[in-house]
């Protein structure tokens, strides 16, 4: 082995559904890990050779996840970001022939800020309701509650959607990088 493979950090593939069961069993808690741990891959990934043309992927990978904790919703929205347009880049500018491609930060940040909408917009029929038309409540409003839940059901589908496939872009490229192993040297975690 040279001496530059030796100083290499290892780039490890991680398995989606078993994050995504994870987050579920502790409500999030395991999806901030999940965000932390693929922010930390962003910075392994940057230490490896690379063309002059091709972006940097580092970030504050700490400063980014204690955003997330303090300011929740945007924290979170400032991270994922950063994670889809950072590999988004990287990608884009060390192309590799029939890879795959992730969404780009700025259209996983849009879906999130219109899911988060869709969630508040929800709530808010029933309230603006009873303060402006009180009285019983019509089909309208649940119906139109309902419309809203399912639009932001779909939002979040479409992220879990465009989550997944960023997990399978970095673990092609894992993959690609250390192609004197095999796929299975490399642990999912």
């Amino acid at each position: 082995m040279c001496k530059l493979t030796q100083q290499l950090p290892i780039l490890n593939q991680r398995s989606f559904w078993l994050w995504l069961l994870l987050s579920i069993i502790t409500f999030g808690i395991g999806g901030l890990i999940y965000l932390y741990l693929n922010l930390d891959d962003l910075n392994r990934l940057d230490k490896y050779p690379r063309p002059a043309n091709v972006p940097s992927t580092k970030n504050e990978t700490v400063i980014l996840i204690l955003l997330a904790l303090c300011l929740p919703p945007i924290g979170l929205f400032v991270a994922m970001y950063v994670k889809f347009h950072k590999l988004q880049r990287y990608l884009a500018a060390h192309p590799v022939r029939g890879s795959q491609q992730v969404a780009s930060g700025g259209k996983v940040l849009t879906i999130m800020l219109f899911s988060a909408f869709m969630s508040v917009a929800s709530s808010l029929v029933y309230r603006i309701k009873m303060y402006f038309f009180p009285g019983p409540i019509g089909p309208v409003v649940y119906v139109t509650t309902a419309l809203i839940g399912i639009v932001g059901l779909i939002l979040a589908i479409v992220l879990l959607v465009y989550n997944y496939h960023w997990q399978e872009a970095y673990n092609e490229r894992v993959r690609l990088l250390t192609e004197n192993n095999t796929p299975n040297d490399l642990p999912l975690r």
